[in-house]
């Protein structure tokens, strides 16, 4: 049997492989709470910073993000826009900046404790991907409660739930990822509803133990 962590994964993993479907299930991916245990109390939620996190390939749409920025700032004229992680595609963004004083760059790869403090600072995490699989990203946005704004690539829609848990945009829409950032750091209300309906996602759907019982069920077919 083979696993693949979404439904979208299972049917591309289907077509180029050529393996009949009824060998190929899906577990989705839990969340990711080991990086809680870094966790300090001494570190708060800043308003209106948002975080981009990983290795810094061109297909995470760093540039996209970079894009989005100037138009963000109109509305929000306090935004910070975290981006922590390294990789080749660092340099061309970094030069695309216009406006530094919103960005904050962590050009480096980032320890266990640097995560958390970062999940922690943020009031939203932001994904423009250009092109995905799945995400440890939102496992660990998830885990600190933060919402999500990405973009609907790969089986990403299928662990942030359209204007329940964050907010689903078209893949290299410079307008559209802007617009919905703007929406959330403009609405706690909204932030707050969307941080309930995560930390009941990662106790039923995405919890460990759900997630145990399908892979065991996997393993005794």
């Amino acid at each position: 049997r083979i696993i693949c962590h979404g439904e979208y994964l299972k049917n591309e993993f289907i077509k180029k492989t050529r393996i009949r479907a009824e060998k190929v299930l899906v577990v989705m991916h839990g969340e990711l709470s080991l990086f809680k245990r870094w966790e300090r109390a001494g570190v708060k939620e800043e308003d209106n910073t948002v975080l981009f996190f990983g290795r810094i390939v061109r297909y995470k749409g760093l540039d996209i993000l970079i894009r989005a920025a100037p138009i963000i700032a109109k509305h929000i004229p306090k935004l910070k826009i975290v981006v922590a992680g390294t990789g080749p595609d660092i340099e061309r963004c970094f030069n695309l900046v216009k406006n530094p004083s919103i960005f904050e760059f962590k050009k480096e790869f980032v320890s266990n404790e640097k995560v958390a403090e970062l999940f922690q600072r943020a009031k939203i995490v932001v994904l423009p991907y250009i092109e995905a699989s799945q995400s440890g990203v939102v496992a660990i946005a998830y885990s600190f409660g933060k919402p999500v704004v990405s973009t609907n690539v790969g089986s990403l829609p299928e662990v942030i739930e359209n204007g329940t848990t964050g907010i689903i945009v078209p893949p290299m829409n410079v307008d559209a990822l802007a617009s919905a950032i703007v929406k959330l750091l403009e609405n706690d209300s909204l932030i707050k509803e969307y941080k309930k309906n995560i930390k009941k996602l990662i106790n039923t759907k995405l919890s460990w133990d759900v997630i145990g019982l399908e892979n065991y069920k996997v393993y005794k077919l």
